[in-house]
């Protein structure tokens, strides 16, 4: 995404305030996974990824997202999410504006993002854009180095990569260049980054640019972009692909970057490579749906934008789809703080892309999105992901096991299902999208009540609750997560595989 330089302005240490459906009859029993039969409803673009998809390890490092600049507000953020991977702004302008004169030092904003960062042990990709003026290409936009200065920025990259020397390892080469107009200018830049970081300690890596968007409606052209970068010559000069994926105002499912990311891997074989993906820019923008209407009726391209409630969704469901890639290493969100209060009705959809939105004072407040994203941290995280469970096509169960212990997550990228299982005695819990619990059998029903501090009874155990009876769960767009023993995750999966879907009126979705 285009940036500026105001960062997040929240900056200081502060308080974070806190119609019908499918039924399946699941019947135990062992059967066979088959195919999903034809004429089951449903069928969601790109919910499948072709012959791309494997068990793999989820590190802690998969889950990512964009700061910009670090500070204390947003490290506490990152540590209550359990995230310790961020891309930065590495801005030459702010760090050299005129050839040769570094300003490194502690009182500049980058050396101080950076600086905090390492003393909290984040593991940092630094984006090196923003040049100055004496660096670009004249009549270019953005485009640099220029041939005079193609030295000077081969060291000023070497300077700062031996400044962090050992506490940085991650550098990208730019942000979003159009290709078709750098051609092979992007490529001196490339080289040129690669040369100085490798020379300042081999052990770094070279994370190429995340291509200039395309608009959502046409096909992605960062494969055509990644072919170009081979064709002038820049394969040997980057250790990591980078793609930025977007696919608002459609979710994942529905979009393109399943596409993208497939295709990119094929012109990656065509060259003979195969390198890791970093996705390093996706995310949606996140409106208070009163606000929504408002947005879209002021400003043309508001049409991108989705409610608060499809943030979470999309993002939940971003990291639980792309953790059944092994090729894709790291997902970064963008961005972990939006900058804007929804009534400054602020033109730049970047700013109603964060977690958060700015509150009362300087205090902010949390969207569905934060506990989304910790929630399938903490459910999936330094987890093994195993496999996707065969159902309706817009059906998603995807299968996680840490230790002795599986989760599955479940969701309805279509209307909502409503799962009647035979036997729950094997579920040991049930987890929203949100983090807070569901209820799944009768059993529960006593459980389902709130005491103050004191032990007074907030509320009562008959009040009427929000479910579909004993022993069923209601999957919609928000994906549920079901722990369980390993020895009880095959019979839990005949059930689902043995699922008859009886069609009635659509009762929500996405």
């Amino acid at each position: 995404m285009v940036r500026t330089h105001r960062g997040i302005s929240n900056g200081s240490a502060a308080g974070v305030v806190a119609g019908g459906a499918l039924l399946l009859s699941l019947q135990s029993g062992p059967s066979a996974a088959e195919p999903p039969a034809a004429g089951m409803p449903g069928s969601a673009v790109g919910s499948s990824v072709g012959g791309m998809q494997g068990p793999r390890y989820i590190p802690n490092s998969f889950f990512a997202t964009t700061t910009h600049f670090n500070t204390d507000l947003l490290v506490e953020l990152l540590g209550d999410l359990n995230l310790r991977t961020v891309r930065l702004d590495f801005a030459h302008d702010l760090l050299e504006p005129a050839a040769g004169r570094y300003a490194f030092g502690a009182d500049n904003r980058v050396i101080q993002s950076a600086n905090l960062g390492v003393s909290h042990g984040l593991d940092q990709l630094a984006l090196i854009s923003h040049p100055a003026a004496w660096l670009k290409v004249a009549g270019s936009g953005d485009m640099f180095p220029n041939d005079e200065s193609v030295a000077a920025f081969e060291e000023f990259v070497y300077q700062i990569a031996s400044k962090y020397k050992g506490q940085i390892r991650y550098w990208q080469a730019g942000n979003e260049p159009y290709i078709p107009a750098w051609k092979e200018r992007y490529v001196i830049l490339l080289k040129a980054l690669a040369r100085a970081v490798k020379r300042a300690d081999p052990a770094n890596q070279v994370v190429l640019c995340g291509f200039s968007g395309t608009p959502y409606r046409d096909p992605s052209r960062d494969p055509e972009y990644l072919d170009l970068v081979y064709q002038y010559g820049g394969k040997d000069s980057f250790d990591i692909i980078a793609s930025h994926p977007y696919t608002w105002p459609l979710l994942l499912e529905e979009g393109r970057c399943l596409d993208t990311i497939t295709r990119l891997h094929e012109v990656m074989v065509k060259h003979g490579d195969s390198k890791p993906l970093w996705i390093t820019e996706i995310g949606w923008s996140g409106v208070e749906p009163a606000m929504l209407g408002q947005l879209q009726t002021r400003f043309w391209h508001r049409h991108r934008s989705r409610s608060e409630e499809d943030q979470a969704r999309a993002l939940a469901r971003l990291y639980l789809v792309l953790a059944t890639i092994p090729w894709v290493e790291r997902v970064y969100f963008f961005h972990l703080q939006q900058e804007a209060k929804y009534t400054d009705t602020l033109e730049n959809p970047d700013f109603y892309m964060g977690l958060f939105t700015p509150w009362i004072g300087d205090r902010i407040r949390p969207k569905d999105a934060y506990f989304a994203v910790k929630t399938v941290i903490q459910m999936i995280g330094e987890s093994a992901y195993q496999e996707r469970l065969a159902l309706a096509p817009d059906l998603w169960a995807l299968v996680f096991t840490r230790g002795d212990e599986a989760t599955v997550a479940l969701w309805s990228v279509g209307a909502d299902v409503v799962l009647k299982l035979g036997d729950t005695a094997m579920v040991k819990s049930v987890t929203s999208m949100v983090g807070s619990p569901v209820l799944i059998s009768a059993e529960e029903l006593p459980a389902a009540e709130l005491r103050d501090a004191n032990g007074g009874l907030i509320v009562r155990e008959d009040r009427p609750l929000d479910w579909d009876g004993p022993n069923t769960l209601r999957l919609s767009g928000r994906p549920l997560y079901l722990k369980m023993s390993l020895p009880d995750l095959d019979r839990f999966k005949a059930q689902i595989r043995d699922a008859q879907p009886l069609a009635t009126p659509r009762r929500g979705g996405g």
